[in-house]
């Protein structure tokens, strides 16, 4: 089977926290990995590899360090999409809800710095 081919399976669909796809490598054979639904607790783990593709595919499919070298260019890509395209939104949401809650701490804050920052009169 080519790269090619990959676009005529039928659609992948998340399955217990992961996508299965069909990978190529550069020596001719396939295999099926799983890209999986990274956990809430993993975010900064996520985005320390997201501008490192090999690494952030070996991540994403929980296969060890060195194995996307063996791959060929549209499988990393392939895994880069699919991760992005099940983790990203989610990520998105867990962000917007710690950019609130620091906002809404900001003034909770300030009244506490202030009340520490006065001196009692004598």
């Amino acid at each position: 089977m080519s790269p090619n081919d990959q676009e005529k399976l039928p659609p992948t669909v998340v399955k217990n926290g992961e996508i299965e796809i069909l990978v190529f490598k550069h020596d001719g054979t396939n295999e099926i990995v799983k890209v999986k639904l990274v956990p809430l607790r993993q975010v900064e783990k996520y985005y320390e590899r997201i501008f490192d593709l090999p690494a952030f595919a070996e991540f994403v499919t929980g296969k060890a360090d060195g194995w996307a070298d063996t791959l060929d260019d549209d499988s990393l890509w392939e895994i880069d999409r699919l991760a992005k395209a099940i983790n990203d939104p989610r990520f998105d949401r867990l962000l917007t809800r710690q950019t609130q809650t620091v906002e809404a701490q900001k003034p909770i804050m300030a009244r506490a710095s202030a009340l520490t920052n006065t001196s009692p009169t004598p």
